[in-house]
Parts: structure tokens; C-alpha cells; sequence
């Protein structure tokens, strides 16, 4: 068949993902574990001796768990994507996920064990863990980025989002460093306004989505719908997941200012704003890989869902109405099959004779035993007038099962009473391989194109025939003007 003209033409064709394309996945983590270990470098250089801090006892368990819970994970993730039966299957979600779990999970151990600058913000008077925001700028790029991409299919839209919010989120590290309240007011600015894109992003990814739902069933749709509808709840998700972050540092704040002096207990910070971003911080890192590797899985999921539902109506179309009769037949049990065939079977057998077999069908296939055809014979004519369906269904499982060829080509004579006898070409296809054996079979009635061609057959014959006759009176005609000459000619000879 022509490249285009069979059923792959509805295989799956979205590319769901910019991380499905190669490189970028691991240029992603790679960059990310990268970027991490050199932000937390230039800080923990450059801060203050004085702020270097070991974390409280509270912290530290705090911190302890919340390591050894990504830790986990991170390994869990790790050892699946190697087993063998994962291996073939392992996605760009998988490293990305990873990746970010790894960079939680050694931030968490490094606040662990390693006393890390604690900065006091003047005008807020809170104390931010400085290692704490160098993972969270990090990754608020590259967890902005992997939702983004998820529906986008240019670099352009996840990579400025994601820097914005990169920017947005470093914008805390600089803050507690603030001169001035001028200037801390500036920076504070500045990074809301890198912050609120996210809300407009996530409107415009609601109205694609609607917009899609609009298109119904349309071919187009396929494609669009399942995309547009994960990718909007990703970034309904991502948004969701940002605003916590946001509200935890506002909460933080709000609560130093409502209790001034009554912040400190016995002279030290209270430990509280600390364990919370660790809860935050395992919640946010455990959610969002299970949101991406779910959002990464259903898109096709999705596609393919609804790309079988169009497939499926326009089959059915096909199987109400085409003059061809279409038999299903797939394996009930030891020598037995179950059998479904189209309306078009009324045409060939009559409205009676064909009514059992609108329904699933169960008959044996073993119970005959004709003579095999010819080796290489690519059309194996009918063995017995007026054969049933059983009898055919029977004879193609033996020709594609029991001589391990694909296809077949049959002929079909079938006797109807009162009627002259029926000829159908039957086409058999073996699909489903061993494990899911199905045969399709086409049944197409050629009596009327074997009749005239039998009439052509005829006429020709005929024309043959008079042909013939003319040319044996011409002859004679000829033979009788030879005796005629020659009689003549013999006479004048002799006279």
C-alpha cells in the first residue's frame, strides 16, 4: 500500500514535551546540580564569618529527616529507572526528578552538618537560612522550566517564565543584605514583579485549553485537547505551589512583626520558621515529582484516549456501512474462536442466515480438516460449494496461524435458496501477534464482476466464432474462384 494509506496514519504524532527532545533533559539536570553547587559556593564564601551558624537542635532533626526523605526517594527514583524492565522506559521526567531531589536532598545535608550563613533581615527581623534560598533559586528554575515545557513546543515561553522566577526567588538572598530600606523596598519590588507573571501565564494556558474544548472532536482537537488540559493544570499547579512559598515567607514576616521582642525565646531564635520550611520544602519536592511524571504520562494517555474515540466512530461508520462485509475472529479457547461480523453479511446470506452472526459467535476450528493448497499458492480457491461461515473463518485461522503467514486469499461460494450460487473474495489478516491472536477477514461478493465476465468471456467467444466462420466462407470463396480460373484456363488450352 501507498506510504500514508493504512491505519498508521492515526498512530500517536504530538511531541508532548520539549524534554522528549534529546539533550535537553540532561542539559536540565546537569545545569541545575551544576548552577546549585556554585550559588552555594559564592554565598557560603562571601558571607560574613559571624553568620556562619550551626542550626538549633530542632533544625538539625528538622533537617535530618527532611534529607533522608529525599534521599530516599532520590534513590528509589534512581535504582527504578535502572532496573531492566524500566530501563527502555526511562523518560527525561525521570532525570529531571531526580535532579531536583538530589539538589534538596544535599542542601538538607549540608544545613545538617555544615554550619551555613544565617543572615538577620534588618527590616523585617527575620533569619533566612541563606542555603536554604541558594536551593530554592536554583530549582525554581528548573521546576518552572520542566512544567512549562511540558506543553510548549518552543524553548522561548518555559525559559523566560523560569528565569523570572529564578530572579524572583534570588531576589531573598539579596534582601537581608539590603543597606536601606530604599533599597530593600527596590529589591522587594522588584521581585514581586518578576513573581506575578505566573497569574497571566496561567490565564492564557486556561483560555488555550477552552479554546481547544471548543474545537469538539475535530481532528485538530487530538492533539490540542489532551496537551492544553495537563498543561493547564500544571501551571495551575506550579502557581499553587510558588504562592505557598510566598505565603510561608509572608507568614514568617507577619508573625515577626505582630510579636516584636516576644520573638526571641530565651535569647535565641525560634525554631518554628525553620522546621516549616522544611515541610515546605519536602511537600513541594515529593508533589511535584509526582505531578510532572503524571502530567508527562498523560499526555499521551490523554492523545491516545481520544485519538481511539475518533478511530473508533469513523470505524464504526465503516462497519454499518460499507458494502464489504468485515469479519472479526479472535481465540475463545483450545480449537475454538469467537467470531463478529458487519451488517453487509445480510447482503451475502440473506437477513436470516446472517443474524446469528451480529453478535460474538463461539464455533470450533478444528473440527474440519481440508486438503492444504499448494505451497506458494497466493489465491486458494473455495473447496466446497456453498461453504458456511464457520467453514471459512475456519479454513483462514489454518492458513495464517498454521502456515505462520500473515495473510490470505480465499474464495467463498455460498448457495442461497432459490437463488444462483454466490461468489466472494475473502481477504484474511493475522494481527495481535501470538500473545493477542485476531484475524480480520474481508468479504467482498464478486458475483456480478464473475458474471460479466463470464458475459465477456461469452461475447468474446462469439465474436471468435464469427470471426472464424467469415474467414472459412472466405476461403471457400476463394478456393471455388481457383477451380473456376483453372477450369477456364484448361479449356482454353485444349480448344
Amino acid at each position: 500500500a501507498p506510504a500514508g494509506s493504512d491505519m498508521r496514519a492515526f498512530e500517536l504524532t504530538t511531541a508532548s514535551s520539549l524534554l522528549n527532545r534529546p539533550g535537553y533533559a540532561s542539559l536540565l539536570a546537569g545545569g541545575t546540580v551544576v548552577c546549585y553547587v556554585a550559588l552555594t559556593s559564592v554565598v557560603y564564601m562571601l558571607a560574613p564569618q559571624d553568620s556562619l551558624q550551626p542550626l538549633l537542635p530542632y533544625e538539625r532533626m528538622a533537617a535530618g529527616f527532611a534529607g533522608c526523605i529525599l534521599s530516599a526517594a532520590a534513590c528509589m527514583n534512581f535504582v527504578s529507572a535502572l532496573t531492566p524492565s524500566r530501563r527502555a522506559a526511562a523518560t527525561s521526567v525521570d532525570v529531571i526528578m531526580i535532579s531536583v531531589q538530589v539538589v534538596s536532598a544535599m542542601t538538607n545535608t549540608c544545613l545538617y552538618y555544615i554550619p551555613m550563613p544565617v543572615v538577620i533581615d534588618r527590616f523585617v527581623g527575620t533569619h533566612q537560612h541563606l542555603g536554604r534560598w541558594c536551593e530554592w533559586t536554583t530549582l525554581a528554575f528548573t521546576m518552572t522550566f520542566a512544567i512549562e515545557a511540558v506543553g510548549s513546543k518552543r524553548i522561548s515561553d518555559p525559559f523566560s517564565l523560569a528565569l523570572m522566577m529564578c530572579a524572583s526567588t534570588a531576589c531573598a538572598i539579596i534582601l537581608p543584605l539590603a543597606p536601606d530600606a530604599y533599597s530593600w523596598c527596590i529589591i522587594f519590588c522588584a521581585s514581586t514583579i518578576l513573581y506575578m507573571p505566573l497569574y497571566p501565564r496561567l490565564v492564557r494556558h486556561r483560555a488555550a485549553h477552552r479554546k481547544a474544548l471548543a474545537l469538539g472532536h475535530a481532528p485538530v482537537a487530538l492533539e490540542e485537547q489532551p496537551v492544553t488540559g495537563v498543561s493547564a493544570n500544571l501551571m495551575l499547579s506550579c502557581t499553587l505551589m510558588w504562592t505557598v512559598f510566598v505565603a510561608d515567607y509572608a507568614i514568617v514576616a507577619s508573625i515577626r512583626a505582630w510579636q516584636g521582642d516576644a520573638w526571641f525565646v530565651d535569647g535565641e531564635r525560634p525554631q518554628w520558621p525553620f522546621i516549616l520550611d522544611c515541610v515546605v520544602d519536602v511537600c513541594a519536592k515529593l508533589v511535584y515529582a509526582l505531578m510532572v511524571a503524571a502530567a508527562q504520562n498523560a499526555i499521551p494517555d490523554d492523545f491516545a484516549r481520544a485519538q481511539m474515540g475518533w478511530v473508533r466512530d469513523a470505524m464504526d461508520v465503516v462497519w454499518q456501512h460499507s458494502s464489504d462485509t468485515i469479519l472479526i475472529s479472535t481465540v475463545a479457547s483450545a480449537g475454538h474462536v469467537r467470531t463478529l461480523a458487519s451488517a453487509s453479511l445480510g447482503l451475502v446470506l440473506g437477513a436470516a442466515a446472517s443474524k446469528p452472526w451480529l453478535n460474538w459467535r463461539e464455533h470450533p476450528v478444528d473440527e474440519h480438516n481440508p486438503k492444504a493448497p499448494p505451497d506458494g499458492a497466493a489465491h486458494v480457491p473455495a473447496e466446497a460449494h456453498g461453504e458456511s461461515v464457520e467453514d471459512v473463518v475456519a479454513r483462514a485461522w489454518r492458513l495464517t496461524r498454521g502456515r505462520g503467514e500473515a495473510s490470505a486469499a480465499l474464495e467463498w461460494h455460498v448457495l442461497r435458496e432459490g437463488e444462483d450460487e454466490r461468489r466472494c473474495e475473502v481477504q484474511a489478516t493475522a494481527v495481535g501477534g501470538e500473545q493477542r491472536p485476531l484475524l480480520v477477514l474481508v468479504v467482498r461478493d464478486v458475483t456480478m464482476r464473475v458474471r460479466f465476465h463470464e458475459l465477456e468471456k461469452k461475447r468474446l467467444a462469439d465474436q471468435a466464432q464469427q470471426l472464424i466462420l467469415v474467414q472459412q466462407v472466405a476461403r471457400q470463396k476463394d478456393e471455388e474462384a481457383n477451380r473456376f480460373t483453372r477450369h477456364e484456363v484448361k479449356n482454353g488450352v485444349l480448344a
